[in-house]
């Protein structure tokens, strides 16, 4: 349901934004991040109350004015009136928040999912070898699987590969099993599929290779023991500079920012505020 309902906001998108692919992805990533900026910027002047949160901001200042000079003469019990009003001012700005948040959240959505589909990896184009990892239940290790050749694409060595025990273990400790394929599609034929098969079981794997798209890195399967195929691209690293981002999340190892993801954010953040301050937007 996710995934019908992420490839519904991919497309659409499409529609609206397929022509930045033509352009390099420094600049398609600088668009949308521009693009969410002002979604941030714009979209409070329709959802809140500008006067009064002008009129909040110098109510503000007013009571920090009073505050100081409340301390100076250390009259506690003015400092203490004034704290409770900047308490209940600060709660009135806080509550007005919510609007603009909810009416930004579904354009945003769409420019994400967008960007994770488009950008996060380097396209890959006709003629650049592609690795293909293919990971496997336990029980198919040591049992042969190919993929199924197809005119236009080369495999180096043979079709044929034996599975492997995976170096990396699952979550749960236990072992998985892996094959890995280097292949090189000649043309930018669309759509093209990969068939892998082991036994009698046969996965479907979308490939496009027409240097400005690519198809999902990685699909998984439900049942069987072909569990997941993946299209191992290059990630896209904005500017040629700019890196992914591990977070450590205590009790559940490591979170990683995918290095589009920072970028979107350090273009996005900075300009949202500097259009507010520009244009007088509270």
């Amino acid at each position: 349901m996710m995934e019908a309902i992420n490839n519904v906001m991919v497309q659409s998108m499409d529609v609206l934004l397929g022509w930045l692919l033509h352009l390099l992805q420094d600049a398609a990533l600088a668009f949308v991040a521009l693009g969410t900026a002002a979604i941030l910027a714009f979209v409070r002047l329709f959802t809140t109350n500008q006067d009064l949160l002008r009129r909040c901001k110098a109510d503000k200042t007013r009571l920090r004015e009073l505050i100081r000079a409340a301390k100076r003469s250390k009259d506690r019990d003015a400092v203490k009136r004034h704290r409770s009003v900047m308490s209940r001012i600060a709660m009135k700005t806080f509550v007005a928040e919510g609007k603009p948040l909810l009416m930004s959240i579904v354009p945003i959505a769409f420019l994400a999912a967008w960007s994770f589909a488009r950008l996060a990896c380097i396209p890959p184009k006709p003629g650049e070898p592609l690795t293909i990892n293919t990971y496997f239940a336990a029980s198919a290790i040591d049992q042969l699987t190919h993929i199924v050749p197809e005119e236009g694409l080369a495999a180096e060595g043979s079709w044929i590969r034996r599975v492997q025990e995976d170096p990396e273990k699952a979550a749960d400790g236990s072992a998985n099993g892996i094959a890995t394929w280097e292949v090189t599609p000649d043309s930018a034929t669309d759509p093209r599929v990969l068939r892998i098969r082991l036994g009698n079981e046969t996965r479907e794997k979308a490939l496009v290779v027409d240097g400005r798209r690519y198809a999902p890195v990685i699909e998984l399967y439900d049942d069987g023991r072909i569990q997941a195929v993946e299209t191992a691209l290059r990630p896209y690293k904005p500017f040629g500079v700019i890196p992914a981002i591990p977070i450590p999340i205590p009790g559940l190892g490591r979170f990683v920012l995918d290095a589009w993801l920072v970028g979107y954010l350090l273009l996005a953040i900075p300009v949202a505020f500097a259009l507010r301050r520009l244009f007088g937007i509270l």
